[in-house]
């Protein structure tokens, strides 16, 4: 089954989080608590199967102390049409 380029782009996104949060030390308990999202929430960000609003890539990048930017930092397979 061939993936949507929304599905790629929201696991190419929570992929890039969780990335980003490992490299911090954080685990996910702790950054839905400093961002106030539910843990299942972002568990289903990180594993590309929930799309959130604006205001929570802001609060999460807060809560990492990254500019908002750096979550957008990922390149996003080709994809074979």
């Amino acid at each position: 089954m061939k993936k949507s380029n929304r599905d790629t782009f929201l696991y190419s996104f929570g992929y890039n989080l969780a990335e980003l949060r490992r490299k911090k030390n954080i685990s996910q308990e702790q950054l839905s608590f400093d961002a106030d999202i539910d843990l299942s929430t972002l568990s289903k960000i990180e594993r590309g199967i929930l799309n959130i609003s604006i205001y929570n890539v802001f609060k999460i990048s807060k809560a990492l102390n990254i500019h908002y930017r750096d979550l957008f930092d990922f390149n996003l397979p080709t994809q074979k049409e």
